[in-house]
């Protein structure tokens, strides 16, 4: 969802963005943006073993997709969700 979010050329809600970010991270068990993870986080249950590189290559995307009209918050959660795929 954050992929195609971030795609979204004519909308730049950044509250809308965060609260997806923290979302993503809320429903990994993380409580804050700026918590470290140890193990498998973000796909446990998805079959990540399986398909690392697509998963790593999704992390890596994610920060090219902000625009220079994202707030460093929307950067900082975009960017700290992709080095944790990554």
């Amino acid at each position: 969802m954050l992929w195609f979010a971030l795609g979204r050329p004519n909308q730049w809600d950044d509250a809308a963005l965060l609260r997806l970010c923290e979302w993503i991270m809320d429903s990994e068990g993380r409580k804050s943006i700026g918590v470290g993870s140890s193990g498998p986080w973000l796909v446990s249950g998805t079959g990540y073993d399986t398909h690392l590189d697509r998963w790593q290559k999704l992390g890596r995307g994610l920060a090219e997709r902000l625009d220079k009209r994202h707030g460093p918050e929307v950067r900082e959660a975009v960017q700290l969700i992709g080095a944790m795929l990554a």
